[in-house]
């Protein structure tokens, strides 16, 4: 399909404002907004801590959350489908376009289905010899899973490895070469004692200091003249999926641009994000965004369609120019419909009123087709974390039988799969 460039929301433009409201600051979601980048604090997270760093950069890249009470947590287990989300976000990997189920435990309708789905080449499921592969998602996730699965992603040459650790035999020997290798590039470390204690689980703050460690490896933040020697401006492949970085000993720049995880019934989005010199002028598709002290910078480009979206995100730097390029794949989800009661029913009632439920990320209320008419409907409650939506059809009905084939069609288009209601009058 053809690129198309959809015109960018930039978030919080307030570059014309004076200091004096720059330098205010406003609590949103036990984070405070300064200078139009989130600064995540978390009241048991202090500067001083050793995981501050990963933890509010990671928190602010979305790729982990603290809790409604302002805590992180950071010492609480991380989860199999929980790290499976940070490190489908972390790495933008591509979500699932069908309902197709790998792991009889992950139902498609399970929050973490896309993440689990997305993350499956990385952090593998179980698969017995006999009997349906699982995933065990709420499983805490262990050392061994992690150090697999950022060796994985990586793509590290794990063709020669030497062992490490004492308890080598404890790790489960399809992961050895990976534990190793993830040791070798100070992905991960041992025990004081030359131990790795492969199913110890990871807390969550070390969830969010092995990625932040893994991301700053590979992500374009290393600074020029690190580089290999390259002509003045030549462009320099970062990554094999779609980026490219083109610096003439410009500032440092490191830059990510993923799927928005949107809240139900938002618009869909782009999140590009990145880091560079705090004081730094940064453009997005030539809109500037604002620059945090720390030098993070994020905005959101939504999307109106399915296509291949190009993205440029400068950083000028005492007229110096560092810029990257990435493209993404972004595809609109239809909604997903099913009826509340399958099964054909009888009644003795003329009037009958039909139950259905369906998931839309991006539309809460799409227009409802009955037997390819626009139909009317009631909306019933939410459940599951509010992402399932429920309502109701009211029909009139002849003796007999009695066919309904219902549909939804979203604010974008995009229809769901059409499912048939019987009902039989007696």
């Amino acid at each position: 399909m053809k690129s198309k460039l959809i015109s960018s929301f930039i978030a919080l433009s307030l570059a014309a404002a004076p200091a004096s409201v720059l330098a205010d600051t406003i609590n949103v979601n036990n984070g405070i907004i300064n200078n139009g980048t989130m600064i995540v604090q978390f009241n048991d997270i202090k500067s001083d801590s050793w995981a501050y760093q990963a933890v509010t950069s990671m928190s602010e890249r979305k790729v982990i959350n603290g809790y409604e009470d302002g805590s992180f947590r950071p010492n609480n287990s991380i989860s199999r489908e929980e790290f499976a989300k940070m490190i489908a976000v972390t790495f933008s990997l591509d979500q699932p376009v069908t309902q197709a189920v790998y792991f009889s435990d992950v139902p498609a309708t399970r929050w973490s289905f896309p993440y689990i789905t997305a993350a499956k080449d990385y952090l593998t499921g179980y698969y017995p010899p006999k009997g349906k592969a699982f995933f065990d998602p709420s499983e805490p996730a262990t050392r061994e899973d992690v150090a697999a699965a950022l060796v994985k992603i990586m793509e590290l040459d794990t063709t020669n490895y030497s062992s490490r650790f004492t308890d080598e035999n404890k790790i489960s020997p399809q992961l050895k070469k990976y534990v190793n290798v993830a040791a070798e590039y100070n992905l991960i470390t041992g025990y004081e004692d030359g131990t790795f204690k492969p199913l110890n689980s990871i807390s969550r703050a070390e969830a969010a200091a092995l990625l932040y460690r893994a991301i700053k490896s590979i992500g374009g933040s290393e600074t020029p003249n690190e580089q290999s020697p390259n002509p003045s401006n030549q462009t320099i492949k970062t990554n094999p999926t779609g980026s490219s970085k083109t610096s003439n000993n410009g500032p440092n720049l490191w830059v990510d641009v993923v799927k928005e995880d949107t809240l139900p019934g938002g618009k869909p989005s782009i999140l590009v994000k990145g880091e560079t010199e705090p004081d730094a002028t940064v453009t997005v598709n030539g809109e500037e965004v604002l620059v945090g002290f720390n030098g993070e910078f994020s905005t959101n480009i939504f999307v109106v369609e399915d296509g291949k979206y190009n993205i440029e995100v400068k950083s000028e730097y005492f007229g110096k120019t560092t810029a990257i390029s990435k493209s993404i794949e972004f595809t609109i989800l239809p909604p997903k419909l099913k009826l509340d009661k399958p099964d054909p029913q009888t009644t003795t009632y003329a009037e009958f009123v039909i139950w259905f439920e369906w998931v839309d990320q991006y539309d809460a209320r799409p227009a409802l087709y009955v037997n390819g008419e626009k139909r009317l409907y009631s909306l019933g409650g939410r459940r599951g974390n509010g992402e399932i939506y429920s309502g109701s059809v009211t029909v009139n009905l002849r003796n007999g039988e009695n066919n309904y084939d219902l549909k939804l069609v979203d604010r974008y288009g995009k229809e769901s799969a059409t499912v048939t209601k019987v009902v039989y009058l007696k």
